[in-house]
């Protein structure tokens, strides 16, 4: 059927619950330490906090139903629910970084959200390529 195990689903899984998280908090730490956001800015992380939350929530589902039934190779139904995590991680992930260059143009001369922009912009382009190997792996 697949050529993926269990344990690569999990292993996938785990990513993307821990990812998912941390791009939870970053949208806290923007929202939270950066004063004078503009609203749509400020809109967009709190949106993006709400589904990145959901995000990690269903990855626990995911893992905790695995986890339930161990079996060598996944259930196709298994298989079906990360794909379709993955794709959702990765739209959300693409529509975050492209809010990053936003905020970043909007304090050009603000060092310290400089960083903090740049620091999640590289572990966000992290993120997308644990994605698109957890892809290129289930598609195999």
């Amino acid at each position: 059927m697949y050529s993926v195990t269990t344990p690569m689903l999990l292993n996938s899984i785990y990513e993307i619950s821990f990812w998912s998280n941390i791009q939870y908090e970053h949208t806290i730490v923007f929202t939270e330490t950066i004063d004078n956001i503009p609203e749509a800015q400020k809109n967009k992380l709190v949106a993006m906090r709400k589904e990145w939350k959901s995000i990690h929530e269903k990855a626990v589902e995911i893992r905790d139903k695995i986890g339930e039934k161990y079996q060598p190779y996944p259930e196709s139904d298994w298989f079906d629910a990360v794909w379709k995590l993955v794709l959702e991680a990765e739209k959300l992930n693409k529509e975050f970084i492209e809010l990053l260059i936003e905020l970043g143009k909007l304090y050009p001369d603000n060092d310290t959200i400089q960083l903090l922009v740049h620091h999640v912009y590289e572990e966000s382009g992290y993120f997308m390529r644990i994605l698109a190997t957890i892809k290129k792996l289930m598609s195999v």
